[in-house]
């Protein structure tokens, strides 16, 4: 009877052997993945930061757009407001108007009617193209929004995962503790 108690004692000590070899074994492999995990996430909080860098150089783009159509759009509307005026002054003045070489402004430079409208049109077309460009900014600016968000997210399942896995370790640490208190 001793003789079957020590043989059923080896074969459970070959048995917990045998789950060492097999933890450690998980162990390793763990770690493996847990470096990959950290590595993965350094590049993703460094994508991150490069999209965050990139968004608050657009939001400055924008707000530089922003200032220059608002300026371009007050020129427009002091172009426009003064073409009126002087529309208003021709069609009140009584005496006949001066042919168009004649015609000059308070600083004494040919103005005509022609230029001014000229120019007008050569600032809404000015004011139209940065419209576009701030729009486009915006789109991309809200589209590395959108990535900066999904990254974040990524780094947030990333911390899960990696902290059920620690707790997964932990778990399976008890377990191998129970085996050990048992036998």
């Amino acid at each position: 009877m001793l003789n079957a108690e020590i043989s059923q004692s080896r074969a459970t000590v070959e048995s917990l052997k045998d789950e060492v070899r097999r933890l450690e074994s998980d162990i390793v492999t763990n770690r493996s993945l847990v470096s990959q995990l950290q590595r993965q996430l350094t590049n993703e909080k460094r994508t991150s930061s490069t999209l965050q860098e990139e968004a608050l150089q657009l939001r400055q783009q924008v707000s530089v757009l922003q200032f220059e159509v608002e300026k371009e759009r007050n020129d427009s509307r002091k172009l426009t407001e003064s073409l009126n005026r002087k529309n208003d002054e021709m069609n009140r003045s009584p005496r006949a108007t001066p042919f168009p070489d004649q015609r000059h402004t308070s600083t004494g430079q040919p103005d005509s009617e022609d230029n001014l409208r000229m120019r007008i049109t050569a600032l809404s077309q000015t004011l139209l193209e940065k419209q576009s460009l701030i729009n486009n900014l915006s789109a991309d600016k809200q589209l590395l929004q959108i990535k900066v968000e999904r990254l974040q997210d990524e780094m947030r399942q990333l911390g899960n995962e990696q902290s059920a896995r620690s707790a997964g370790f932990s778990h399976t640490g008890e377990s191998r503790t129970s085996l050990n208190n048992s036998s």
